[in-house]
């Protein structure tokens, strides 16, 4: 029996189960007719129609795309372009879309369509906040939603589970020995890793080290051997590999005896435990020669070059020195639509979609309904059907799996019903090697008019700061940024490159080279919109046309790089290389993203067969 949670978690549910068999089905190659309803004007477009592909992804809105023959220029004269004529919809079966964008090239009209309810939610952009310490975050998602008529569907299976807060979902405890405070560092902390400031991940892996410490109430002495340690042996970070089987912050070796696991706590407690029995040994011993006595380095004498360093980042993390601040943050930590947490005029949809990215869940639209949930949970539900690439409705089978990625992919290509793979849902591969076992529905496409369906599986981030809220505190980017020397132009370049990260926008050929600069993008229309952010452009370019922009070479901030080679395979991209941050790359393709929309990308685009540009003081 199907529980209701299955159903819930069933994207597909606002069509009865009568009307879509689960199984491998291709008998919906048609539609009886097709309208486009506005305010005064509905037109029947089924005899016009040449082309129709449904778009569905698990990132946000799904897409109806038409391309209609309009020879006579019938369906122009209609009227139901005129802006009078109110928003134009379009229904396939049980399903609602919202004309976004139109094109006419010769006699052909292009209409983009997507979910109704998106398109509803992105008409909304009054503020709204409300205190974290009196919803949860599903319920302030709830309510924003809530707000547009007729009420639409939502799901979210914690919408009252209030989720653990930014360092103590990490640790088992922060209490140090009957003194009841916490430990933390500030905002502004002024933290440093070989005399450079500590980055946001180094930061972050030092005080999950000295909270693993305090927890198990240790020696000041060897917490400093622990910052110590790490400062000498990975610069803070949580390296894959080393010299030999070396691994993680501690660099540890399976093959003497240490766990080696790469998870932070287990690494440090092992630590912790050979340190304190040293210690406990010889109380009077250095910190230099404690960590020795532990890590039994070939260069005895290097790690006693950072024991100041490591005294004054104790400090820092137990409350002294820096700016006077101490564990966690006073300021209270508010949901909002639009200022401060998001941008001014934010709309309900972009809002919605920044509250689940804060946590690492999904927000996206499907079969009516606006779901909120993490794909852990997604990942859960009951398979919506088993699938043999042997099976006669299967036309292929490809996956991607590698150790060494966070995101292993599969794509796979079936004669199905157009709303049999809904994103969310759960497809179980049989027999099918290292890919065998569940998927999750990523992204589906289908022409109307074929039962070709394109599906992309993933597995699901099962990371640990999955369904965490952030902490509270100020916002010290930008000027952490001015104090650094970057370029107020440059600023607002990157300033701009993470907003549109945070819409998620999918890749549209041509997209973004309008008069406002606004996304969808493609490649050169995204890198544009950056660009006039920082005033250098007063209208789009093309790729071709950017490879002439600005001086040639690499920035010392910011670079644009540019491939025009008269190919399909012409590029462009953005590279950010800012004080305090780690390189990163701003353009369209995944390149460690979920999406292929433009976004700052986790995995650095390589420059063989670029130019670099660049522009004076950058």
């Amino acid at each position: 029996m199907t529980s209701a949670a299955d159903r819930l978690l069933d994207p597909i549910r606002a069509v009865s189960e009568d009307a879509v068999d689960p199984q491998l089905i291709a008998d919906d190659v048609t539609i009886d007719k097709l309208e486009l309803d506005g305010k005064r004007y509905t037109l029947v477009v089924g005899d016009a129609i040449e082309d129709a592909t449904i778009e569905q992804n698990i990132e946000g809105a799904s897409t109806l795309t038409l391309v209609l023959r309009d020879s006579s220029r019938e369906l122009l004269r209609s009227g139901l372009f005129d802006p009078m004529n109110g928003a134009i919809t379009a229904k396939v079966d049980a399903f609602e879309f919202t004309l976004v964008q139109a094109n006419k090239s010769g006699d052909e009209l292009s209409l983009t369509f997507e979910d109704k309810q998106v398109n509803d939610l992105r008409r909304v952009v009054k503020p709204k906040k409300a205190d974290r310490r009196k919803v949860t975050r599903a319920q302030f998602a709830f309510s924003i939603v809530s707000e547009v008529k007729p009420r639409m569907g939502f799901y979210s299976p914690d919408m009252k589970v209030v989720q653990p807060i930014g360092k103590a979902a990490d640790r088992k405890s922060k209490t140090q020995k009957g003194k009841g405070r916490d430990y933390g560092f500030a905002p502004k902390a002024g933290v440093k890793v070989k005399h450079t400031k500590a980055t946001r991940e180094q930061l972050r892996n030092i005080e999950r080290v000295l909270d693993a410490g305090v927890s198990r109430g240790v020696h000041d002495r060897v917490l400093l051997a622990a910052v110590a340690t790490i400062t000498q042996e990975s610069t803070a970070v949580n390296l894959k590999g080393g010299d030999a089987d070396s691994t993680g912050l501690f660099q540890q070796r399976k093959s003497q005896g240490w766990p080696a696991t790469r998870d932070i706590e287990k690494d440090a407690t092992a630590f912790y435990d050979a340190a304190a029995k040293k210690f406990k040994a010889d109380p009077s011993v250095s910190v230099g020669n404690l960590c020795q006595n532990v890590q039994r380095s070939a260069t005895p004498q290097a790690y006693k070059r950072w024991v100041s360093e490591a005294s004054h980042t104790l400090k820092l993390y137990k409350g002294g020195g820096g700016n006077g601040q101490a564990g966690k943050a006073s300021k209270r930590y508010e949901f909002t639509r639009g200022l401060p947490g998001g941008e001014k005029g934010e709309n309900s949809w972009d809002c919605l979609k920044r509250l689940a990215d804060e946590v690492q869940w999904r927000c996206f639209a499907v079969g009516g309904a606006i779901y909120f949930v993490s794909e852990e949970r997604l990942f859960a539900s009951k398979p919506r059907m088993t699938v043999n690439e042997y099976d006669e409705e299967v036309l292929g089978l490809d996956f991607d799996i590698d150790s060494g990625k966070k995101v292993h992919e599969a794509t796979l290509t079936i004669r199905a019903n157009r709303w049999v793979a809904a994103p969310g849902t759960v497809i179980a591969l049989d027999d099918a090697g290292p890919a065998t076992g569940r998927w999750l529905v990523a992204t589906s496409s289908r022409s109307l008019f074929s039962n070709t369906t394109e599906v992309t599986l993933r597995k699901p981030n099962l990371g640990r700061d999955v369904g965490v809220e952030p902490e509270a505190s100020d916002d010290t980017s930008t000027k952490d940024l001015t104090n650094a020397g970057v370029p107020k132009h440059v600023q607002a370049a990157y300033k701009k490159a993470k907003a549109i990260t945070k819409k998620r926008y999918p890749y549209v050929k041509g997209g973004g080279h309008g008069d406002k600069f606004t996304g969808p993008y493609d490649c050169s229309g995204a890198v544009s919109a950056v660009l006039h952010a920082a005033g250098h452009l007063t209208k789009p370019m093309a790729t071709g046309a950017l490879k002439g922009i600005g001086k040639t070479g690499v920035g010392k901030f910011m670079t644009v790089w540019v491939k025009d080679d008269g190919t399909n395979q012409s590029h462009a991209f953005i590279e950010f290389t800012l004080p305090g941050r780690d390189t990163e790359h701003f353009g369209t393709g995944r390149w460690g993203k979920t999406w292929g929309g433009a976004g700052l990308n986790p995995t650095l685009h390589p420059h063989d067969g670029f130019t670099a540009r660049h522009f004076t003081g950058e």
